[in-house]
């Protein structure tokens, strides 16, 4: 029988040991408290300003019945008035509408304090406060559906018909052919696609505006354009027509956005890539 050398297993074995070692050696390093580094406040200075956040315990502002008790508040910024000269928080909910005065009392600054956004500013004068922070309602989109506040649209997302081709009856354009024309006619191509913010499941659910007419959008929306319909192209599209998905002209974002099964505060954030804004 061969003899196999005894370093053979001892070599392995501290490998093994040493490898045991270092990693409790770490964990251990790991677990050991680290120092605070030392405050950058000079002794007795104040922090400028601190967002307040009141929610102790079972309190959270994930539960709509929660409501913080005005005496809590109180308790809070009796302890934080040695600490800062100024607090902010952002919400109305949970009761925190009691803030501004409660933190006034015990000499806090509140100085700005805004809870609306563009539902609140649009119904609910007596929450205005200092400052409001309308998003939507600054596109001219209507926020609460269901209202009327005679707000006018203020963005157009438009692109220039690259080039205008005929097809005929059975042929299919863009990726996997989803589409095929039943008719001889005419497609075009408008340089838009998902890398410019046009949500490529949008394929079949939406139709642009050219020149007042409204032509559909049709095969798959690929990454950097997307193709229509022209029928028979009665009007004379040609490359270079202005092609309005939607705005001025068009249809409107919400209208957009409800084809596409989404909300109107999304379809304006989403063009991006070769889009170029222009303010006008």
């Amino acid at each position: 029988m061969q003899r196999v050398p005894a370093y053979s297993f001892i070599l392995p074995a501290l490998c093994a040991a040493l490898a045991a070692s270092l990693t409790a050696a770490f964990w251990w390093w790991m677990g050991q408290p680290v120092a605070m580094p030392p405050s950058p406040l000079a002794a007795g200075e104040k922090i400028p300003c601190v967002s307040y956040a009141p929610f102790r315990g079972d309190q959270t502002p994930l539960d709509p019945a929660t409501r913080i008790p005005g005496a809590q508040i109180d308790e809070d910024f009796a302890a934080l008035k040695s600490r800062t000269g100024c607090v902010r928080t952002y919400s109305i909910e949970h009761a925190l509408d009691q803030i501004p005065g409660l933190a006034r009392k015990h000499g806090l600054e509140c100085p700005v304090n805004h809870v609306c956004n563009s539902p609140a500013f649009l119904t609910r004068s007596d929450l205005h406060m200092e400052m409001v922070r309308p998003g939507l309602a600054f596109y001219g989109l209507e926020p609460v559906a269901g209202l009327e506040h005679g707000l006018k649209p203020a963005m157009t997302w438009e692109a220039k018909v690259s080039v205008v081709k005929q097809i005929e009856a059975g042929q299919g354009t863009s990726y996997g052919l989803t589409w095929r024309a039943e008719d001889r006619g005419f497609v075009a191509v408008v340089p838009a696609g998902y890398a410019d913010g046009m949500p490529r499941h949008a394929q079949g659910k939406f139709s642009v505006t050219i020149d007042g007419v409204d032509y559909p959008q049709v095969g798959r929306v690929c990454m950097d354009q997307f193709v229509i319909s022209l029928g028979d192209n009665p009007h004379g599209v040609e490359a270079g027509a202005k092609a309005v998905i939607f705005g001025e002209n068009g249809h409107d974002a919400t209208d957009f956005a409800e084809r596409l099964d989404t909300i109107n505060y999304e379809v304006v954030c989403r063009p991006t890539g070769r889009t170029v804004r222009a303010y006008v």
